[in-house]
């Protein structure tokens, strides 16, 4: 399955979690349908966790993959990280792989530098599977 965010023990976390708007950057015949994706804080904060949570139906199993997230500010690329597929669906609280077909949520949880300026993240993450099919794309943007 694409990329998925594991997802977190929802958590303490005092911050509202609204589903947010994302583009669906796969195809059509994409075995894998992002449903929603979730930021706890949202707003992100700088200097905090940013977590991620993706719900997601799959119409195929795996038995491993991984996720390709990259992260751009004012286009230019500052984050691309490669997560193993069957990490991120237990840190969502799935059982961890081989994953049957269904539903399932996924999390990824991103520190937020201090540092980082202010203004729109663009994110795609995208998720395949064990042998690098492609199973979902999402393009979020994230306003710190």
């Amino acid at each position: 399955m694409r990329s998925f965010c594991a997802v977190v023990v929802l958590l303490a976390i005092a911050a509202p979690a609204y589903a947010i708007d994302f583009t669906n950057c796969g195809t059509a015949t994409d075995p894998v349908t992002i449903t929603a994706v979730t930021l706890i804080p949202d707003p992100a904060k700088k200097g905090e966790t940013l977590n991620v949570v993706v719900d997601a139906t799959s119409a195929v199993g795996a038995t491993g993959g991984h996720a390709q997230t990259t992260v751009r500010f004012l286009g230019i690329k500052i984050v691309d990280e490669t997560d193993d597929l069957c990490e991120l669906l237990k840190a969502g609280g799935q059982a961890n792989c081989p994953v049957v077909p269904g539903a399932f949520k996924a999390l990824k949880s991103v520190p937020i530098p201090s540092a980082a300026p202010s203004g729109t993240l663009d994110a795609k993450v995208e998720i395949f599977n064990q042998d690098n099919v492609h199973l979902a794309c999402a393009q979020i943007k994230i306003k710190l």
